[in-house]
């Protein structure tokens, strides 16, 4: 079976903060995504590394991987979603491919604002 599958949450959080499981990890993000860096332009611009986290939250440093062995399938999709809802709110509803440019998030160049 997956490992740690049936524990769900009486096993002690390690220092690293590392052990929750994944599912709980993506709901964190997704219930607040605003308290997380989106990483996947710079990314894919060549900025940051391949193997930087896709998603880093702001205060813990939590980081995300969409394509971690262990993350869930659902996160995928949801993830589409919630980047196509907000697409369309920032471009009035109209999916305009010419500001598709590195112009997903206004400000994302910017450092983080601590």
């Amino acid at each position: 079976g997956m490992m740690g599958g049936e524990r769900y949450g009486d096993s002690p959080l390690s220092s690293k903060g590392e052990q929750r499981p994944a599912e709980e990890k993506w709901s964190d993000f997704f219930n607040e995504p605003d308290q997380y860096w989106d990483n996947r332009a710079l990314k894919a611009s060549g900025e940051r590394s391949p193997r930087y986290p896709d998603f880093k939250h702001k205060t813990t440093q939590e980081a995300l991987w969409v394509d971690s062995w262990d993350s869930p399938k659902w996160i995928q999709e949801t993830l589409t979603l919630m980047d196509k809802a907000a697409k369309e709110h920032q471009n009035g509803g109209y999916d305009d491919e010419s500001v598709h440019a590195g112009e997903e998030v206004p400000g994302e160049s910017l450092p983080p604002q601590w």
